[in-house]
């Protein structure tokens, strides 16, 4: 992909990850966090990876080579800002960025280029891009995340343009062969759902 646009966020501005719990539960699993690939300054004050990817960098065109990664990727579409019908988001318009992110995670991983990740992402199980998943454990969380975002005067707020953030439930995906890390860490946060059905 020679374009940053599936960094962009579409329908929404961008949303930041809360440290407590969920960074926590992320390094708990994690150790620490080498490398967040959809990020920004502002979003690594709290994340504290040793290493981002921002828009101008475009992560998707970039090798993922890191033993440890967190991944909250841009929701939306990809696409310019001006696509739109009658001021809503068309889908048909654009990919999921969703989409683009959890596939590009999931070929680094595959690849060997990814030791061990987690990604943060919609819940959206009848989605066709959010099926490869469920290859992977994933915990179900069990409340709204009160995601963040920075306001028109620097502010950090929990609502912009009078909307707030992301209103799908989310999920944490586990990229690694640690399972038992990630059950210890997210055990608080959700209900899991392991690979082939096996729920322990």
């Amino acid at each position: 992909m020679s374009t940053p646009d599936a960094l962009l966020s579409s329908s929404s501005p961008e949303w930041y990850t809360p440290d407590t719990p969920y960074l926590q539960a992320v390094r708990a699993c994690l150790g620490h966090i080498e490398l967040d690939p959809a990020s920004c300054e502002v979003a690594n004050r709290v994340v504290q990876a040793e290493r981002i990817f921002t828009v101008a960098d475009n992560g998707l065109a970039l090798p993922w080579t890191a033993k440890t990664a967190f991944v909250n990727s841009p929701y939306g579409y990809e696409g310019a800002p001006d696509k739109r019908k009658n001021g809503e988001w068309n889908p048909r318009l654009g990919r999921p960025n969703q989409r683009i992110w959890s596939q590009k995670l999931i070929d680094e991983h595959k690849a060997g280029n990814v030791m061990q990740a987690i990604m943060l992402c919609n819940a959206q199980t009848g989605e066709n891009w959010f099926q490869p998943l469920w290859a992977y454990p994933i915990c179900f969380v069990d409340h709204r995340i009160p995601f963040y975002t920075v306001g028109t005067n620097g502010d950090v707020t929990n609502c912009k343009n009078g909307k707030s953030g992301p209103t799908h439930a989310s999920v944490f995906v586990y990229f690694g062969p640690w399972e038992h890390r990630f059950e210890t860490a997210f055990e608080h946060i959700g209900k899991f759902r392991w690979p082939n059905s096996n729920n322990r």
